[in-house]
């Protein structure tokens, strides 16, 4: 399942253009998805993965 963490260190995240989108919207969507996911992590809940039918899906 793809996400915005690494593999082997998945308490780090990337965002931005290193995740290989472009522009202001696709990079603060993917900041708020690292965000998210981080905070869900910190308290032991699932990661929330958008469909692909979404414009920030994975």
């Amino acid at each position: 399942m793809p996400h915005t963490a690494l593999k082997k260190a998945s308490n780090i995240y990337f965002a931005g253009q290193i995740t290989g989108v472009e522009g202001y919207v696709e990079s603060a969507s993917s900041g708020m998805i690292a965000g998210i996911n981080a905070s869900m992590d910190f308290l032991g809940r699932e990661r929330v993965i958008f469909p692909r039918s979404t414009a920030i899906g994975l």
